[in-house]
Order: C-alpha cells, then sequence, then structure tokens
C-alpha cells in the first residue's frame, strides 16, 4: 500500500511538469564580454584608484564563464536553460552582475549576449567582530579567484578577548579540474578547536540534472566549555571523526521527488582535561555510531530575483520552493556502531513571496534516537522570516528562532547572548537547553555610495531567553534589547557584502554594548 501511494504521487508530480513547446528558434552565436571590477564607475568617472586597481586584477577567464552556461551554439533556444545559467553563474562567489541580451539573427536563429562584472577577490586585511563583551580581531589573506581560474584560497590569523587564537586555512573550487565536482578542504588549528574537514560534491546543476552526490569527511578536536551567566564553569575534551556517503536520483523538474541513500559514520571520544573537577561527571561516554540510511525529499521550485533584501542592491537570487524531507539511520553491531538506535529526522520548509514585496521563510527540523519503543536526543529547531519591503530602500525584517530540546547528554547546551543574538546581553549570558528568540529589524538603505561602498542604518529589537530543562517556557522570562546601528554594502567585494555595527541597550540591566561583524545577524539565504 505504500508503495503504491509514493508511486501514484510520483506520477502525479510528473505528469504535473510544465512541458517546453518546441521551438524552431536556434542559438547562432554566444558573445562573452567579461567586464573588470570598476570598469562601469571608469565609464562615469576618470579615476585613478579604479584603474590602479583593474591593472591589479584579473579577470575571470572566459572558459570559466562559458563552462557555466547551459546552452551552446547550434543547439535550440531554452529560455530556461539560459536562466539557470544566469543564476549559476551569479551563484560564483567572484561574480557580481550578470546581464543576459538576446538578439534576433538572420533566419530561425538568435544571438546570445553574456555580460559579467568581476568582484574584487584579493584582499589583504584586518577585521573584527564581536558582542557583548567578546570580541575577535582578524589577519586575513584571501584571493577569490586565483589567476582567473575560480579557485579560491582563504587563510585567517585570528586573536579573541577570550584567547580563542589560531590559524586556518580555507581552499575551494567549484569546478575541480573542470569538471562538475566541488572540492573543499578546511583546515584550522585555534585554542579551542581543531579541525580538517574534507568535501566533495557533484551538485544538481540545473534543473534537468538526475543524479547528485556528495561525500564529507570531518576530524574535530574540541576543548569544549560550558557556560553559566556569561562565564565559563567547565571544559573537557571531545574528539569527533565523522564519515558521510550520500547519493540522490532527481524525478520531476518543478515537482520533485527525490530519494537518497546514505552511510553515516560518527565516532565520539571525550576525555578529561581538568582532573578531580565535580563537573566531570557531565562527561558523555565515547560512543560510535555507523550505519546505512535512506530517506525521501518532496518539494516544489521556482526561481525568482530580488534587490535591497539583504545586499546593497546586488541580484538575490531566490529558490522560492515548498519542501518535506525524512530521512532514519540505522546504528549498532552489525555496522560496526556500539551505540543502537534508529536516528530519525524530519525536515520542512518554504521560502515564498505570497504578494508583491512581501517575503516569508520557514525551516523546521525534528530529530531523534528511537531505541525500541522509547525515544532520546529529541531536539526540535524552527526558524521563521518575514520581509516586507514597502519601498526600493526600506525593509521591515523579522525573525524567530526556536530550539527545544529534551532527554540529551548531559552536557548538552544552548548560549544566547552577545553577537548570536541578544545583542544588548554579555556573550553567553543564557544558558540552557530550550531557547526563543525574537529579531526585528528595519533596515535602511541608501542610494548614496562612497567609493562603491553603499551606506545604510538599522533599528533593532531583540527578545529572547535559554530555560532549563525542568523551567516552564514563560512569555515573562523574555529579556530584550533596543538599538540602531550603521550598515556599509561592499558593493564590489567578494569576502563581504555587508559589514554591520550596532549599538544595544538591554531593557532591564541599563548596560549597552557595541556588536558588529559581516553579513546580516539574520538572512533570508538560511531559507534558500
Amino acid at each position: 500500500m505504500r508503495i503504491f501511494i509514493c508511486l501514484s504521487l510520483l506520477s502525479f508530480l510528473i505528469l504535473c511538469e510544465p512541458r517546453d513547446v518546441g521551438s524552431e528558434t536556434y542559438i547562432r552565436k554566444i558573445r562573452l564580454k567579461r567586464l573588470n571590477v570598476f570598469d562601469k564607475e571608469l565609464e562615469h568617472e576618470n579615476n585613478f584608484i579604479y584603474k590602479t586597481a583593474n591593472r591589479l586584477h584579473i579577470v575571470t577567464r572566459e572558459r570559466v564563464i562559458r563552462r557555466e552556461l547551459l546552452v551552446r551554439e547550434g543547439e535550440p533556444f531554452d529560455s530556461m536553460a539560459l536562466y539557470e545559467s544566469a543564476k549559476n553563474i551569479r551563484a560564483l562567489p567572484f561574480i557580481g552582475e550578470v546581464y543576459m541580451d538576446i538578439k534576433n539573427a538572420p533566419g530561425d536563429s538568435v544571438d546570445v549576449d553574456v555580460t559579467t562584472e568581476d568582484l574584487w577577490t584579493t584582499v589583504v586585511g584586518i577585521s573584527g567582530e564581536g558582542g557583548g563583551g567578546r570580541y575577535v580581531v582578524s589577519l586575513y589573506a584571501d584571493e577569490k579567484n586565483i589567476a582567473g581560474l575560480g579557485m579560491a584560497v582563504e587563510t585567517t590569523l585570528k586573536f579573541a578577548s577570550d584567547d580563542d587564537n589560531g590559524f586556518s586555512i580555507h581552499a575551494y573550487d567549484n569546478r575541480f579540474l573542470g569538471t562538475r565536482l566541488f572540492t573543499d578542504v578546511w583546515c584550522k588549528d585555534f585554542t579551542f578547536d581543531e579541525q580538517l574537514k574534507l568535501f566533495v560534491s557533484y551538485p544538481f546543476y540545473k534543473i534537468d540534472t538526475r543524479w547528485s552526490f556528495s561525500c564529507s569527511f570531518n576530524r574535530l578536536k574540541l576543548r569544549k566549555r560550558l557556560f553559566h551567566d556569561g562565564k565559563e564553569f567547565f571544559r573537557y575534551r571531545r574528539d569527533i571523526t565523522s564519515f558521510l556517503l550520500k547519493g540522490i536520483r532527481a524525478f520531476g523538474k518543478f515537482n520533485r521527488i527525490e530519494p537518497y541513500l546514505q552511510y553515516v559514520y560518527n565516532d565520539n571520544d571525550y576525555g578529561i582535561e581538568l582532573m578531580d573537577n565535580p563537573y566531570n561527571v557531565l562527561i558523555p561516554e565515547d560512543e560510535v555510531l555507523s550505519g546505512p540510511g535512506l530517506g525521501f525529499k518532496i518539494y516544489t521550485l521556482s526561481f525568482a530575483t530580488a534587490r535591497y533584501l539583504d545586499e546593497f542592491g546586488t541580484t538575490e537570487d531566490l529558490n522560492k520552493h515548498l519542501t518535506f524531507d525524512i530521512n532514519t539511520t540505522w546504528s549498532g553491531p552489525t555496522f560496526k556502531g556500539d551505540y543502537e538506535a534508529a536516528l530519525l529526522e524530519i525536515k520542512s520548509g518554504f521560502l515564498q513571496e505570497p504578494i508583491a514585496n512581501v517575503y516569508t521563510g520557514f525551516k523546521n527540523i525534528y530529530s531523534c534516537y528511537c531505541n525500541g519503543s522509547t525515544s532520546e536526543r529529541i531536539i526540535n529547531k524552527m526558524e521563521t522570516a518575514f520581509y516586507f519591503k514597502p519601498s526600493t530602500y526600506h525593509l521591515l525584517a523579522v525573525r524567530y528562532l526556536s530550539v527545544f530540546a529534551w532527554q540529551q547528554q548531559p552536557d548538552y547546551q544552548l548560549v544566547l547572548g552577545g553577537n548570536n543574538g541578544l545583542r544588548g546581553y554579555s556573550d553567553r549570558y543564557f544558558d540552557g537547553c530550550k531557547l526563543a528568540l525574537f529579531n526585528f529589524e528595519y533596515r535602511l538603505f541608501t542610494p548614496i555610495e562612497i567609493f562603491t561602498v553603499g551606506l545604510g542604518a538599522v533599528a533593532f529589537f531583540d527578545a529572547g531567553y535559554v530555560w532549563d530543562d525542568h523551567e516552564r517556557v514563560k512569555i515573562d522570562d523574555l529579556r530584550s534589547d533596543f538599538g540602531l546601528g550603521l550598515r556599509f554594502g561592499l558593493t564590489k567585494s567578494s569576502t563581504a557584502r555587508t559589514v554591520r555595527l550596532d549599538m544595544a541597550w538591554s531593557s532591564d540591566m541599563s548596560d549597552w554594548y557595541i556588536s558588529f561583524g559581516t553579513g546580516n545577524l539574520f538572512e533570508l539565504a538560511r531559507f534558500k
């Protein structure tokens, strides 16, 4: 019966697919124009700085752009494939805007002119981030487009006020050796965590792609810290070795079903750092989770673009969708795992524009470990956002986040305060296992640019709290803050598109804190 229902649903989705009507129009020629970073600015102003920067920058090579095109000369014209091509090119971290112009050609053909704008990709400097009394200063040297070939290397030397200092290097390539493989290598050595992460994937690069694969390996050594009232009261060691192999088969285009198989391996080794500490009883037992899993994802998909949501005027791609995803992984001695359970995960979400200039996002993840008739390590994480644009440069953005956990390991902890949501309180001031957070922002973008840096401002209000396992969730417990901030849009940068600087006052403690960093506190990108 279940198989019959799944097959019926699959047939319905496929039959509902929009069909392309046959066309006799062919693509005669595809012409590429690759603009340097400041070519457009130089059309209006003969600026020495812009000229010098253009000379130093290596423009993205033509083959790097052409390999993202899903249309070819001599093939039938496909408007959807052309739209996806522009979307794929914009997704490259070193490309800003993409323009496509279709021109009639003799006979039954058209010419396609593709124009791309490079972003500035070579960055050496100093940056800061922090809030709630915890601050981080980083020295970094990044190149997001080595020799115009599309490969990237990022290096960072970090100094933190809580002594979490260290060094990291991150390298990735969207098209490894010219293939469709995305590769990512990340190494870091900080005071409280060391990590080696490897990731390789063959993604769904167009709507017609039928297969996707991914493989990841992660080696992480943590000196995990627990906090109370913003102060560390205990720490211990946790070494994690994990491996994930996943294969997905897609059926349908804009209405899709994606069944998938995966294999999960997760080895957790715990150790004592503080000898004879009474809190050592909180350290969990060593465990290995290992086994196969299967799941399926059902979703509808459509494409759209917008401006002045999370960035300063650049095109923002929105993958509007409705999604439901469920998977189960079995761990036990048969698969060399010493923790015997079925791991259940259910995801749902959407990103929509129900009416013009109104955007809503929702995401919910429920997970638990099922052992016989009992369940443990239950977590439900829900996040939703509401964006309203009354005019081009004005935006009301609202976000709600909740994380509720039950029957967790003794060391499980959620923290709130500072740069992670409550900007008017000290870092990690609230702790527990049930969290609720509201963020309200009125963002003002302006058309003012100084040397391609956009200027903006924000007024905000935050409210949230974290409860212990034995406490009831009550609205009266919520703590709040309010404040004002500045926003700087780095319209030509591939490293950070937005820089924020906020000043927040807590409503009940009469304290104030400065919160700053790159990116917004929350964005619609989390729901894409």
